[in-house]
């Protein structure tokens, strides 16, 4: 169960090749797997009505589907069954806890985060960090994973900065970061330098020992 059409088709067509492939190696080696394939559109409705017929028809395991919004769906739907759902790709956490019979093979973007803080911090020894992350679910979630246990693990984490994806100009989000990292002193604050200089606010130097960007170069 993939997206075969649509603007996921890709991601659904690479998914099913290598179910094809395995299905061919099993049946090589003396098992019978026979591969019935859905399209799901990467539509909700239409993925659980797939799966609850799949279900009823018998099948031994669902795989699929692709985004982590339709597995949710069809782990619901599942949850009264005993057919397994084998979520191959999705990152989103807690949905496999929907149904009993639901595993997800790929890392989940809370675990992503966590890890990634515990590297830095435990690892790195990195005390101050900072978040810049694209405006869409899985990078936030994983964005706040990371704030909140680096925060537990003893760091100071000042802000979690949000841009939106396609953003060219992250002069805005920088000077939000650097406000947070300053404190709610007024903007007319000035601040004198060992040498005897005077520097308004955002002219004060800022450090941190680490910054978190959950993005990739297309974000």
């Amino acid at each position: 169960m993939v997206p075969l059409t649509g603007p996921y088709a890709g991601y659904g067509q690479t998914i099913l090749d290598g179910a094809m492939l395995a299905a061919e190696g099993a049946n090589r080696d003396g098992l019978t797997m026979d591969l019935a394939v859905y399209d799901t559109k990467a539509d909700n409705v239409v993925a659980a009505r797939q799966a609850v017929l799949l279900s009823e028809a018998g099948a031994d395991l669902v795989v699929g589907p692709l985004l982590s919004d339709v597995a949710a769906t069809v782990a619901a739907a599942l949850s009264c069954s005993r057919t397994p759902l084998i979520v191959p790709a999705a990152t989103q956490a807690d949905f496999p806890g929907l149904s009993p019979v639901c595993f997800q093979l790929s890392t989940n973007v809370v675990a992503i985060g966590r890890g990634m803080a515990q590297y830095a911090v435990t690892h790195r020894g990195m005390k101050t960090l900072a978040v810049i992350a694209p405006a869409t679910l899985d990078e936030m979630t994983m964005a706040e994973a990371f704030a909140d246990e680096a925060r537990r693990l003893g760091a100071w984490v000042p802000a979690v900065e949000k841009f939106r994806p396609g953003e060219t100009d992250f002069g805005p989000y920088l000077t939000d970061l650097k406000n947070a990292i300053l404190g709610s002193q007024p903007d007319s604050s000035v601040y004198i330098t060992l040498a005897g200089d005077t520097l308004d606010r955002m002219e004060v130097p800022v450090s941190l020992d680490g910054l978190f960007i959950p993005a990739t170069a297309t974000s």
